[in-house]
């Protein structure tokens, strides 16, 4: 990669205030999506748009899982926001990733998912991944 470019690192769940992935998510408490990303020091001094969307297929079911799973966030590059660090394999201050956090609706225990996200930016950039696959239990 270069400093013109950027892109998401990894999505994965845990439990909330974790620092550790986790597969496995009672429906009673709420969990985390943590969406890790960076760019070189030039896409961020552009100050352009970005957008990353979070979305979940329930694998169970063979579709879409409930929209309580799917977000967007969206912003603007800044020199200096903890995205930006220059030179080979970046990496990003951790304090700056993305942590989202989902209440698992009524229905959603005993359904395997799986999330996909997407980093959209100015100047044709496109980034995306996928994360290990998750269940909800009761």
């Amino acid at each position: 990669m270069n400093p013109n470019d950027a892109r998401i690192k990894r999505i994965y769940t845990r439990r909330v205030g974790s620092q550790i992935l986790d597969q496995s998510l009672k429906i009673v408490d709420p969990f985390e999506v943590v969406v890790e990303w960076e760019a070189g020091s030039v896409k961020t001094a552009d100050g352009g748009p970005w957008e990353i969307t979070i979305v979940a297929l329930d694998i169970t079911a063979g579709s879409a899982a409930p929209a309580a799973f799917n977000q967007n966030i969206a912003g603007n590059w800044a020199a200096g926001d903890g995205h930006s660090l220059g030179g080979g394999d970046w990496h990003a201050d951790p304090s700056t990733d993305a942590v989202l956090t989902i209440t698992p609706p009524a229905g959603s225990e005993g359904h395997i998912y799986r999330y996909t996200a997407m980093l959209v930016a100015q100047v044709d950039i496109v980034s995306f991944v996928e994360s290990p696959l998750f269940c909800i239990t009761a």
